[in-house]
């Protein structure tokens, strides 16, 4: 039988030298943790005594706040030693205490703590964009491309501008996510010109920060933990060299982290599976059109020699989704 300790109000929440969480407070108040049995619980004693907000404690540590949440509800049990370091010299511990959570992190939680850990997605910890529009056709393309990301840990999406790689990227994406314990993390590279940036793009898509003392590859491994990531890099053409020697290093230093990349030519990089997207089929095309046409006339809905002029111009096109969104916007 497993021994409860009880728990109270820290003095400097008393004196509202920290921010309360009700929420936790009430939790605290209620729920006894479990005696030397679960970093989650250990980690929010020793954040709550010093009277550390979540965001407070994150900043010192160098991780995001999505990262502590994730440890004290469970999600994440068992972090790399670096991050118990971390977090251990921001919390001021002293050995025995550092030893006690380093130790935490090496031993199963408390029944209450697995049921969270079991119930809970790590789909819901997505940053895919919410597109605006429909996304029209592709399924064949899309059951082909999952069927790439299960074979392959590096994936480019490459051809031209206006051919819908992001798209595309953003619906398989979407698709992963319904695994369980799988994150999808979009990092968009469009405005990234240097790439030196390319590391902290991908550390600030995952909620975090630049850690001076680490390498950007340290970093993100702290930030994924051990959970099963798919990274979509997006528009990847204007610093693939830089992108490609992150992919390596990804590759080769976090097992449990996977790359979609788009761009218009492949990174070049060992392992790599690449698919070049196709344009639309003509029955997708016309149906594209007359889908954002609808956006700026209601009522169009083109017949007989009207019909056979949309099919033409979007064989004009050559099936590409951009050029066609662009005309139908002109439909009046």
């Amino acid at each position: 039988m497993t021994n409860a300790l009880t728990y109270t109000l820290p003095l400097g929440a008393i004196l509202g030298v920290a921010k309360v969480d009700p929420e936790l407070h009430a939790e605290h108040a209620t729920a006894p943790l479990w005696s030397g049995v679960g970093l989650s619980g250990m980690l929010r004693r020793y954040r709550f005594s010093n009277g550390l907000t979540q965001e407070t404690l994150a900043q010192r540590a160098g991780l995001s706040v999505r990262a502590i949440a994730d440890l004290e509800r469970g999600v994440r049990r068992y972090p790399y030693p670096d991050t118990i370091e971390r977090l251990a010299a921001a919390l001021g511990l002293t050995t025995e205490e550092r030893q006690a959570l380093a130790q935490s992190a090496q031993r199963p939680a408390g029944p209450a703590l697995l049921t969270r850990v079991a119930s809970r997605s790590r789909s819901d910890c997505s940053n895919l964009p919410r597109p605006l529009t429909s996304f029209v056709g592709r399924e064949d393309e899309i059951e082909h491309v999952l069927a790439l990301t299960r074979d392959a840990r590096l994936l480019t999406l490459s051809g031209p501008a206006g051919v819908g790689k992001t798209r595309l990227a953003i619906e398989v994406g979407r698709r992963s996510r319904s695994s369980v314990h799988t994150t999808v993390c979009f990092v968009d590279l469009a405005a990234v010109r240097d790439g030196r940036l390319v590391g902290q793009a991908v550390i600030t898509a995952l909620g975090g920060r630049d850690v001076p003392s680490q390498s950007s590859v340290e970093t993100i491994r702290s930030l994924v933990g051990s959970d099963r990531t798919l990274l979509l890099l997006d528009n990847c053409e204007r610093v693939i060299d830089a992108v490609a020697e992150l992919a390596r290093v990804v590759l080769r230093d976090i097992e449990t982290t996977s790359i979609l990349a788009t761009s218009r030519e492949p990174l070049d990089v060992e392992g790599e599976a690449r698919w070049l997207v196709p344009p639309l089929v003509e029955t997708d095309s016309a149906r594209l059109f007359v889908e954002r046409a609808r956006l700026v006339a209601a009522d169009f809905a083109p017949t007989g020699e009207d019909a056979v002029a949309v099919a033409e111009l979007c064989r004009t096109l050559d099936g590409v989704p951009l050029a066609i969104e662009l005309a139908a916007a002109r439909v009046a």
